[in-house]
């Protein structure tokens, strides 16, 4: 832009000189002046509207999101809800999850609202099982539960969206009823997500 104003200028000056010398009339003059005005404030606004574009794109690369996975066979006790624990990140781009202690936790560092989901099979039984979203470890948000049977192992996949208070943690809990059973490992599963929206 400095140097277009730059050329602008000489422009005017090239001008009153002319006029200086009878070359060009007043009014020509005061038409170069009115052009010249324009198109600086043309100027100046395609430089606002690139500097706030810009701004824009660096703020929405941002997003909390963390995507994590099991391949150890966990066990899940008859009758009682239990949190799966997950040693593997896809991504953690906010440092949401731990691989060392509280495993089972992925912990929000800013309120808003998340889609929570969560994916994994139980061992074939035909007992009724679920996988369900907690809050804060009480507080379930979301389920997904069926009675199986003895020839098929049955995936579960349970997702939600729910607004969060910085400092708050979900874990995706399995529940076997009647019966011991233990997870399923496959390729990517279990797997739990968080992304902000």
């Amino acid at each position: 832009m400095k140097k277009f104003s730059i050329m602008l200028f000489c422009i005017l000056l090239f001008l009153g000189n002319r006029t200086q010398s009878g070359f060009a009339s007043s009014d020509d003059l005061e038409k170069a002046k009115t052009e010249t005005r324009a198109a600086l404030l043309l100027t100046s606004l395609i430089g606002r509207t690139t500097a706030a574009t810009t701004s824009t794109a660096t703020a929405t690369t941002t997003t909390d999101y963390v995507r994590v996975r099991s391949s150890v066979v966990q066990t899940i006790v008859s009758n009682t809800e239990t949190a799966l624990n997950f040693e593997i990140e896809d991504s953690d781009e906010s440092n949401l999850h731990s691989t060392t202690s509280e495993t089972s936790r992925l912990t929000l560092a800013s309120s808003g609202i998340y889609e929570f989901c969560g994916h994994g099979y139980l061992v074939l039984n035909s007992n009724f099982r679920s996988f369900s979203i907690y809050v804060n470890g009480s507080t379930r948000i979301a389920s997904d539960g069926a009675v199986g049977n003895n020839s098929t192992d049955l995936l579960h996949s349970v997702c939600t969206i729910y607004k969060i208070t910085a400092g708050d943690y979900v874990e995706l809990k399995a529940l076997s009823s009647g019966t011991t059973r233990n997870t399923v490992i496959t390729a990517d599963m279990p797997s739990f997500s968080a992304a902000k929206l």
